[in-house]
């Protein structure tokens, strides 16, 4: 689920960030030293405006970055190019003794037939036809002799048992940067930017520009992820001060050049802060990379348009209004509009809000539970005294009851779902049941 950020004055935020940015980082105001780093070069092109750019400039930027990764890949870079399809790597450190030795590079198994059969082959136990068929699949992705060669130092009788601590077919793949050749020029730019970009700085700044006035500038109060937990702050010099979390959309552990980009740092609960830790936000299609999640710094990606959510049976919640015995637990489920939608659908799976994979089944998630507070709202209108309702009736002259009481429904319906916890889950499911109520 996903709901737009407003600021109070996006102009003075803006200019507010980007001049902390430049007091702050003299990265871009300076010439580049002489050797220079490919990746910090990259960088320095780029200049200021990472500061403050947009999620469609994010976007540019990704795929810049990922081209010059790409021509920095000294071995094994067919692997490297078709692991990196439709999926960016992560990159997670590798510490030994205190001190950073590498980077172990984590992919997702791709989503081709060819990959699919390696998987399941890999699951098997290692044979000599099983290695048969693996070479194959593999010759069909054009890796087999790269794969035979990082696969030479790995102990096993059989390739397929040599490879399966690479291409873990219960987990995912993952390939040390090492390998690849160029783990201490990327190192040195991983320290670079730690320093350039230092996020500790930004979220210490209590008294001008920091994490305190970025909050304080957005109009939201609730979190835009899930819709479920209040994202207000304090100040007060007694109880001291508070804030919801920032989260980095973008991962500062890949992209630690947007760790004090304005439009990647995103005001969440701590739930879904910790839910989405270093989760990929992307996808590639044929090595180009766009968003798999709704960015609330999208507009159009905000959902208070769509229904999102929706009973298993038509007659679910006029059944619960009319039998005392009923309850709307197991009832809940998502629309064929948000299953068809498939960015929003990855964004409810990364928060743990809903289960996504059958529209006719119940909800498995942190929503499965809230039916309880529907079945609240819909009790005020259910034990409404009816001699109640029929005596306002009869003083308004031109009210019958049962208008009345659709009128009362009407009223629980929320203008703007994304300021209220759980907004969205009672505004889907009471607008059709205020539209056709009858008493």
């Amino acid at each position: 689920m996903m709901f737009s950020l407003h600021y109070l004055d996006r102009p003075e935020t803006e200019n507010l960030h980007a001049t902390w940015c430049k007091d702050n980082i003299n990265f871009f105001s300076q010439s580049l030293p002489s050797p220079v780093n490919p990746y910090l070069s990259w960088l320095h092109g780029i200049g200021e405006k990472i500061f403050l750019c947009s999620p469609a400039e994010q976007l540019d930027i990704v795929n810049s970055y990922y081209q010059v990764l790409k021509s920095s890949i000294q071995h094994y870079p067919l692997i490297f190019e078709i692991l990196t399809r439709t999926d960016f790597p992560g990159f997670e450190p590798v510490v030994r003794a205190g001190v950073l030795t590498d980077f172990r590079l984590s992919f997702q198994w791709p989503n081709t037939l060819e990959f699919s059969e390696i998987k399941k082959l890999l699951g098997k136990q290692s044979s000599k036809t099983v290695d048969l068929e693996l070479r194959s699949y593999l010759a069909q992705l054009g890796i087999q002799d790269e794969i035979e060669t990082l696969a030479a130092s790995q102990n096993g009788k059989y390739l397929s048992t040599k490879i399966k601590n690479i291409f873990n077919p219960n987990g995912s793949i993952k390939i040390l940067l090492s390998v690849f050749g160029v783990f201490k020029t990327y190192k040195d730019f991983i320290d670079n930017c730690k320093n350039i970009f230092d996020y500790s700085k930004f979220i210490s700044n209590y008294t001008g520009w920091g994490a305190y006035g970025l909050v304080k500038s957005i109009v939201n109060t609730v979190c835009p992820y899930c819709n479920r937990g209040f994202t207000h702050s304090i100040e007060d010099n007694e109880l001291g001060k508070g804030r919801p979390e920032l989260d980095h959309f973008l991962p500062k552990s890949v992209f630690p050049f947007f760790a004090v980009s304005l439009y990647n740092l995103i005001p969440v609960c701590h739930t879904c802060n910790h839910a989405k830790s270093d989760t990929s936000v992307l996808e590639g299609r044929a090595g180009v990379f766009m968003f798999s999640h709704l960015h609330p710094n999208i507009m159009g990606d905000d959902v208070s348009d769509s229904v999102v959510f929706k009973t298993v049976s038509e007659g679910d919640i006029t059944n619960f209004l009319l039998n005392n015995t009923a309850t709307l637990n197991d009832k809940l489920t998502l629309t064929k509009e948000c299953l068809d939608n498939n960015r929003l659908a990855e964004s409810l799976k990364t928060y743990k809000l809903a289960r996504t994979s059958n529209e006719q089944e119940y909800l498995i998630g942190y929503y499965s539970n809230h039916y309880k507070e529907v079945e609240r709202i819909l009790n005020m209108v259910k034990r409404y005294p009816v001699k109640a309702i029929e005596s306002i009736a009869a003083l308004v002259g031109d009210e019958d009851s049962a208008s009345l009481q659709k009128k009362f429904m009407e009223v629980l319906v929320i203008d703007r779902p994304g300021d209220e916890p759980l907004g969205k889950l009672k505004n889907d499911l009471i607008a059709g049941i205020a539209d056709s109520w009858k008493a």
